[in-house]
């Protein structure tokens, strides 16, 4: 399920490969589109994630309203591009979709992670971890997941409260049924009780330099999952574009040039609605990678 670095490096010219970083990153990372590491996890995969959950509730979201052949057309192209990281959820009502374009390219060479949903609702019947991950393997017709995170973690003594959905993914990865396990937040407090514990190896995190649909300033934020990635943690930050709401130029340009250069994190998930839309990211990070300005418009 690991791609290896020259696996990685030989996409397409003009792909997300090997790009020069003019500042300095920790660990071995020297360029944004080399494989990374998450944390002490060991899994390796591509800075970049292809986002399915922009909108993401009651089993839909921005990517799966696009309808399977235009999902399957984007995952693909963002595959030639150089992404090896598939984010989806429960919630996203993703996994199908995901199934479909799994048909399409190899699923050996990327990585998928996966949220569920452990508390009381309507629609995700959330019974054991056990029972939520077999559903989840049928889903996807994959006997493996990469990660598995609890999803949306709010309160502040949640790794008492759902201790035992925590020994539960913990057995499932000894099991060999899954790669590693941890949570996405939303709350300064849960996020906070993470970096207490020893027990998350992937953090999923709101990280923007607006503060948009975030947790808190960016400025608390920051130095926290700094901590995180310092003690093995990996760290993936989504809602790089503020869920959306950075539609200008220069709030997405300035958005991608402090996440990159935050040293907070170690990738970074992205819902695209369309080619156009993942072209336009990439090429910014390109530049930025190159320390280039902006084109003037």
């Amino acid at each position: 399920m690991k791609p290896t670095r020259r696996d990685f490096l030989k996409t397409a010219a003009g792909g997300l490969a090997a790009v020069a970083l003019p500042i300095s990153l920790p660990g071995e990372r020297q360029d944004f589109f080399s494989p990374i590491t998450l944390g002490k996890s060991g899994i390796q995969s591509s800075l970049l994630s292809f986002g399915t959950g922009t909108h993401g509730s009651n089993k839909a979201s921005k990517q799966t309203r696009l309808g399977m052949e235009a999902f399957v057309d984007l995952g693909g192209h963002a595959y030639e591009a150089g992404v090896r990281f598939y984010d989806a959820a429960d919630s996203y009502g993703s996994h199908p979709y995901l199934r479909e374009l799994f048909r399409h390219i190899p699923r050996e060479n990327v990585t998928v992670l996966s949220k569920l949903w452990n508390r009381p609702s309507d629609w995700a019947h959330f019974t054991t971890a056990q029972n939520a991950v077999d559903r989840f393997r049928q889903e996807l017709d994959q006997d493996y997941i990469d990660i598995v995170l609890m999803h949306c973690m709010v309160e502040p003594d949640w790794t008492t409260l759902y201790r035992k959905v925590m020994d539960e993914l913990s057995e499932l990865k000894v099991k060999g049924v899954i790669g590693s396990y941890g949570a996405s937040f939303h709350s300064i407090y849960a996020l906070k009780a993470a970096l207490e514990s020893d027990w998350p190896e992937i953090l999923f995190v709101r990280f923007n330099d607006s503060g948009t649909q975030m947790d808190h300033y960016p400025r608390v934020v920051a130095p926290m999952l700094r901590k995180a990635r310092s003690d093995g943690k990996g760290v993936i930050a989504m809602k790089v574009f503020g869920g959306g709401k950075a539609v200008q130029e220069e709030q997405r340009e300035s958005s991608l040039k402090f996440v990159l250069g935050s040293n907070a994190i170690d990738m970074m998930t992205i819902g695209f609605g369309s080619r156009e839309e993942f072209d336009d990211t990439v090429e910014r990070i390109k530049r930025l990678a190159a320390g280039e300005h902006a084109p003037a418009r």
